[in-house]
């Protein structure tokens, strides 16, 4: 269910009038004349929301169980659903998707960047407590609320719906939208909380995915400056209690960060990423699509991982793996390097 304080949604849709100037060639296994009420990820749809299926086999499981009253799927995955499940078969299930999504949500698909009040830099909406500090020239959107004893540095922007807890440091300059924040959370300088995702879909012209998800920062996380946060696609992008994010690390949409985590400066963390308890992550350290780094894993600086790190161990590298067999491989290489050149002034 797509959250209500920031996002519109426009009045359920009849499955006709949302296919209108589809973009892709479809066939419909459903009734053209069903109203739908919203758009929603495989695992928290209901009978009246709309869902997708993408090609990848980690969706046959959750495509089987979803709930989802139609379901858009490919050739490939339309074998997955249940039986009698409503459907329509297309080549790319999320550029049609994506045009239900503006269908549903028209804001997005006008380029909307949140709703402030014209006249007064805090909109009348938002509720701030008697105790919080909020500089002049900081700007608060509609709806915002604003926990005791926080305090709102210069040329900050909220937006509309935002919520913020208790004693948590906003610095100057920082950026929050669609966004949940706990109780002590502190913001640096320059930092972008819940801006959209790269996400795109490949074609002549690559079509952005819109977003509904939201950024939810538990109690007592700190964000370093100029770090960003993308919002999630379709759920959450979530960083646990207690952990700690340093200055200039992106971490991209759908990722999910554990408790306690620790990550250094300059550090990229793709999309859908899963970060356990008490990991930590050295300078410069890169995580692919969908990585996972187990509890109180270490992963060395300038290490990429594209798998799977287990728990309490330490990787390094490039692609990143055991530090002993690293620093083996690194060994060897170094004496094949002192061997050649050997070789070479014998020759």
């Amino acid at each position: 269910m797509t959250d209500r304080r920031f996002y519109v949604r426009a009045s359920s849709g009849r499955l006709s009038d949302l296919l209108q100037d589809a973009p892709e060639t479809i066939d419909v296994q459903a009734d053209l004349e069903q109203h739908f009420s919203d758009v929603s990820a495989l695992e928290m749809a209901g009978p009246d929301d709309i869902s997708f299926v993408g090609g990848d086999a980690k969706y046959k499981e959750m495509a089987e169980r979803s709930r989802a009253g139609l379901f858009i799927v490919s050739a490939k995955s339309a074998n997955w659903l249940a039986p009698g499940a409503s459907f329509i078969i297309c080549p790319n299930p999320i550029r049609l998707f994506n045009h239900i999504v503006g269908k549903f949500y028209p804001d997005l698909a006008s380029g909307f960047v949140g709703r402030f009040d014209q006249t007064h830099n805090i909109s009348p909406s938002a509720k701030i407590d008697p105790t919080a500090e909020i500089a002049p020239s900081a700007i608060i959107g509609d709806h915002v609320e604003v926990g005791a004893g926080t305090k709102i540095g210069p040329l900050v922007t909220i937006g509309h719906g935002t919520q913020i807890g208790r004693d948590c440091l906003i610095y100057s300059h920082v950026s929050i939208a669609y966004a949940l924040i706990g109780n002590r959370v502190q913001i640096s300088n320059g930092a972008r909380i819940g801006v959209d995702g790269f996400g795109l879909i490949e074609g002549k012209k690559h079509e952005k995915v819109f977003h509904l998800g939201r950024v939810i920062l538990q109690d007592d996380v700190e964000i370093g400056a100029n770090s960003t946060m993308d919002r999630g696609t379709y759920g959450d992008t979530v960083i646990g209690e207690g952990s700690k994010i340093d200055n200039l690390v992106h971490i991209a949409h759908n990722t999910q960060v554990g408790r306690h985590v620790r990550i250094a400066g300059m550090s990229g963390i793709a999309g859908s990423a899963i970060i356990e308890d008490y990991a930590t992550l050295g300078g410069g350290v890169g995580l692919g699509n969908g990585a996972h780094i187990g509890a109180h894993a270490i992963v060395g600086g300038r290490s990429v991982v594209l798998g799977k790190v287990p728990e309490h161990e330490i990787y390094s590298g490039y692609p990143a793996r055991p530090l002993k067999e690293w620093q083996r491989q690194k060994a060897f290489i170094a004496q094949l390097f002192k061997k050649s050149l050997k070789d070479k002034n014998r020759g």
